[in-house]
């Protein structure tokens, strides 16, 4: 059972999806597939309690084709894109719920 634990807490932190974004959209790509994501069917975004080399891990909500979907990613070390990112969904998405703490328990995956 330990095991298990381990591949898949190693899972969640080393493979966490990369993201770019432009002022319409967010392009997730994981497991060497590209999703776009129109930025207004972001619907929250968050930390969440887990950090590798300063960065916080982000976890983004959002909608297709009306089916709730997530991705988590770490951003640069450069928080300014991440603000960017954030007042690029906000301008698409008014009602954007943002979450930038955590405490130590929050383990939402």
């Amino acid at each position: 059972m330990a095991i298990v634990f381990i591949q898949f807490f190693l899972f969640v932190i080393y493979l966490p999806a990369k993201i770019e974004f432009d002022n319409d959209y967010m392009y997730l790509q994981r497991f060497n597939k590209e999703t776009t994501i129109d930025l207004g069917s972001i619907y929250k975004i968050k930390t969440t309690g887990f950090r590798l080399n300063r960065r916080f891990m982000w976890k983004i909500k959002y909608q297709v084709n009306g089916i709730n979907k997530a991705a988590r990613f770490y951003p640069d070390y450069s928080l300014t894109n991440m603000n960017e990112f954030i007042e690029n969904i906000k301008h698409k998405n008014p009602g954007l719920e943002v979450i930038y703490t955590s405490g130590p328990l929050d383990f939402d995956l």
